[in-house]
């Protein structure tokens, strides 16, 4: 579910845990600007005004927190989708990450090693996927080379 997308894992945790306790939890850890209402390709919640929302601060802000626990960043840092963010990375980068996806939404929220450096970037993309892809490769494109 982590180094590998998988939404129907995501529906398997969230029926385990619950909505509200989900929402409950975004609320306390102060993810101001993200509401977590319904399940991964739930359409007639969708069509009910029921949806999903987050930003790239709420994400970063949760990646942040994700690497501070060598566990979480050692599994992050394993990601099986290298498309985006890092896809360009020509040269020694160590890169910890975390993707989704889903019909018109790429996001990538990373944590880059390069140059002696660290830099975090949270692209959240939607749209056509094709251009949203190409959105991550090229803003992650741009900050590597920059800091590297």
């Amino acid at each position: 579910m982590i180094t590998l997308s998988d939404n129907t894992a995501t529906n398997i945790l969230i029926d385990i845990l619950g909505i509200g306790f989900i929402s409950d939890f975004i609320k306390r850890k102060g993810y101001e600007n993200t509401r977590f209402e319904r399940k991964m390709f739930d359409d007639e919640g969708r069509k009910a005004g029921l949806d999903n929302y987050t930003t790239a601060r709420d994400a970063w802000i949760s990646l942040d927190n994700l690497c501070k626990n060598d566990t979480a960043l050692s599994i992050l840092k394993a990601q099986l989708c290298n498309s985006k963010i890092p896809l360009y990375f020509f040269r020694k980068a160590e890169v910890a990450h975390k993707t989704g996806d889903m019909v018109e939404i790429e996001h990538d929220v990373a944590r880059i090693f390069a140059g002696g450096m660290r830099v975090d970037l949270a692209v959240l993309a939607n749209g056509n996927n094709k251009d949203a892809v190409l959105l991550n490769n090229r803003l992650g494109e741009c900050v590597y080379n920059y800091f590297a």
